[in-house]
């Protein structure tokens, strides 16, 4: 049986190391599969703020792995940062106040 070290994110037992490469492809992939990442009330400004403020509060997480993983729900940071109505899945009080 294979067991999950502190390391790993949740349900994970093999690398979860992705390249910048692989994010931007999934990146585009995304944008391709959506027509909007906001629900409309968030000016294109915003978003970006929102987007950088996301992800300047998970590189200060515990749960921050490899630079691109939550180890709480096992996104890609990078991607799920850009969704407005994401959520934060810090296990004691979600660290995303917006």
């Amino acid at each position: 049986m294979t067991t999950r070290s502190d390391n790993e994110c949740k349900g994970c037992t093999a690398s979860v190391h992705v390249s910048e490469s692989q994010l931007a492809s999934l990146e585009y992939e995304a944008s391709l599969n959506s027509s909007a990442l906001s629900d409309g009330s968030m000016s294109a400004q915003a978003i970006q703020e929102l987007y950088k403020e996301r992800l300047a509060i998970c590189r200060t997480c515990d749960g921050f792995k490899y630079g691109t993983t939550c180890k709480y729900c096992g996104c890609l940071i990078p991607l799920k940062a850009k969704v407005a109505d994401a959520t934060c899945p810090y296990p004691f009080e979600p660290k995303w106040i917006r």
